[in-house]
């Protein structure tokens, strides 16, 4: 297993260094650079350090876990990884002494060396494997001492090898990388701390809750149950507070920074709070007016304690990183980012709750027998999927149309924008094909069979369900496409100018006002003279007023002004 742990480890390296290695190749060719053939052995010789430095923490937890009082299991063969530990040590721990030598020496000769792409994607991945390892390990330790059982040797062991190695290589990154360059290695370890301590945190309350209220279906000892959560908390805690509050928090608000407290704090502590709360939300309409299937109260709730804590946790992560963004000046893109994530998944959740009231009416109407989940209990879960999706997705849908109202060229040219656009449309045109196609089957399969009847409609349920929803979303997000298309940004106060079908301009040109029409999808030709004008911009979008969806040519005469006339055009020239 350990042979394999390092195989795998270097074989993602290799790959993820020649996938790196073939990129920056390509970019410099594009930019008649040459490649710098000192890439090559870098990239070979931080993968070697990389699997050096793992094999011998391997090898030397487990000699320090035998000194400790560890001892294999019967399954396992005790010569067979006594003399692996041993073959580890041996050649790893003076190889990679060797080489960290040679590296650094490197380093102090030739400060390129030091501050190579290579060195930092080493560092940043090196320290946030050690960091994971020993917060692991941490929490075996912890949970020892809390269960008050005894210790755990091989946690212990872990614990001191891979938390020296963290050490070293948190000073090595702290002393060696410049500004900017560790942000993936303080934000990262930032993010692993967090992920951590809130599961942890959901872990140890929701535990606490059963023990307190549903204490027979507690499976395991008390104690040791409780034990294990505190334990994978704290550990998370400690990696958290070390990384985010003590050199995270202050940092400076670049891009990195933000997209890991908006998409990370932000965005992931939403989810986990909406996906609780739907839950439990379902699950206590389901007791109180819908259909628990004869079950007790403790068996029926018996995960509300979890989805209670997720929920707590989840809003209290979230509002912290609110309060630690504050208000962003201006309108960063990673800003609209989180917008479109949190606006999507409102909008999934509001699109599964079309579709289930569409399941429920039919099984409201037709013959069958519920098999899993009643009628009742399936228009509860669509009223709580609406109850969440509809106020998540318009919350957020509405700012970022606000947006676009005041500020249309710049919204509608975002990336995040298009890519939300874009994504919305293809998913909900492949669910419509594919529920379109299992429609058309069982339809076609039930009147070959001649059993078309109110079965068959019954059958059809799901299928209609996200066919309908999926239809939906692709009408309402399409008719937006073709009408962002059909407009573009005007003058400076923000208005929406409509575009012609197509321009041809003689005489005269403005390359504003041209980028602004090809932007949103109108052809532009230029007809230069050598007596050619520049044009006003927003004098010519003004005039092109009046002229939607119509072939127009702009001519410049001696007074600078652009005259707008609409011509005809015959279907083959059109699109040239």
């Amino acid at each position: 297993m350990v042979i394999g742990v390092v195989v795998t480890v270097v074989m993602v390296g290799l790959l993820a260094g020649a996938a790196g290695l073939v990129v920056s190749a390509v970019r410099r060719r594009g930019s008649h650079d040459r490649m710098d053939p000192r890439s090559v052995r870098r990239f070979f010789q931080y993968l070697i350090l990389f699997a050096l430095v793992i094999v011998t923490c391997l090898g030397a937890s487990e000699l320090i876990a035998r000194l400790l009082g560890s001892r294999p299991a019967a399954w396992e063969d005790g010569a067979f990884l006594l003399a692996q530990a041993w073959a580890f040590v041996l050649v790893g721990a003076p190889a990679t002494g060797l080489l960290l030598w040679w590296t650094l020496t490197s380093h102090r000769r030739d400060p390129a060396e030091r501050h190579s792409a290579w060195t930092v994607v080493y560092l940043t991945l090196m320290a946030l494997v050690t960091a994971t390892v020993t917060a692991v390990s941490l929490q075996g330790v912890i949970q020892a001492l809390v269960a008050d059982v005894e210790l755990d040797a091989d946690a212990a062991a872990s614990l001191i090898v891979w938390g020296t190695a963290w050490a070293a290589h948190w000073w090595w990154a702290r002393t060696s990388l410049a500004e900017g360059t560790d942000s993936f290695h303080i934000l990262g370890g930032s993010v692993v701390g967090l992920v951590l301590m809130a599961s942890g945190g959901v872990y140890l309350l929701g535990t606490s809750l059963e023990v307190l209220l549903l204490r027979p279906l507690v499976i395991g000892e008390p104690r040791s149950v409780l034990g294990e959560a505190a334990a994978t908390f704290v550990a998370g805690v400690a990696l958290w507070v070390w990384y985010w509050v003590a050199h995270g928090l202050r940092r400076h608000r670049d891009t990195i920074w933000l997209a890991a407290v908006l998409l990370v704090g932000v965005a992931g502590a939403l989810v986990m709070a909406l996906v609780s709360g739907t839950l439990l939300g379902w699950t206590l309409l389901v007791w109180l007016v819908g259909d628990p299937g004869g079950a007790a109260a403790a068996q029926h709730f018996a995960s509300a304690p979890t989805q209670l804590s997720a929920l707590l946790i989840g809003l209290v992560l979230w509002w912290y990183h609110r309060s630690v963004l504050g208000q962003l000046p201006g309108r960063p893109e990673v800003r609209r980012v989180y917008e479109y994530l949190v606006a999507g998944l409102g909008l999934a959740a509001t699109a599964a709750g079309v579709g289930t009231v569409i399941v429920a009416l039919i099984e409201a109407v037709t013959p069958g027998i519920d098999i899993g989940m009643s009628t009742l209990n399936t228009l509860l879960a669509a009223i709580t999927l609406l109850v969440v999706g509809v106020p998540v997705w318009w919350l957020h849908w509405r700012l970022a149309q606000r947006a676009l109202r005041e500020s249309p060229r710049d919204e509608t040219t975002s990336p995040s924008r298009r890519v939300f656009l874009a994504i919305v449309l293809g998913v909900s045109a492949i669910a419509a094909i594919v529920s379109l196609i299992t429609v058309v089957f069982t339809l076609l399969q039930d009147a070959i069979d001649t059993q078309f009847g109110p079965a068959t409609l019954r059958s059809l349920r799901y299928g209609l369900g996200v066919l309908v929803a999926a239809a939906a979303v692709a009408l309402y997000h399409g008719l937006l496409v073709r009408a962002e298309r059909s407009t573009a940004a005007g003058d400076e106060v923000g208005d929406l100018v409509p575009v012609p079908r197509s321009v041809v301009f003689i005489g005269g040109d403005a390359p504003d006002a041209r980028r602004v029409l090809s932007e949103a999808g109108c052809p532009v030709e230029v007809w230069e003279s050598s007596d050619a004008v520049q044009w006003e911009p927003g004098t010519l979008l003004a005039a092109l007023q009046g002229h939607v969806g119509r072939d127009v040519v702009v001519v410049g005469f001696d007074d600078g002004t652009p005259r707008v006339m609409a011509v005809e055009r015959d279907a083959s020239s059109r699109g040239r």
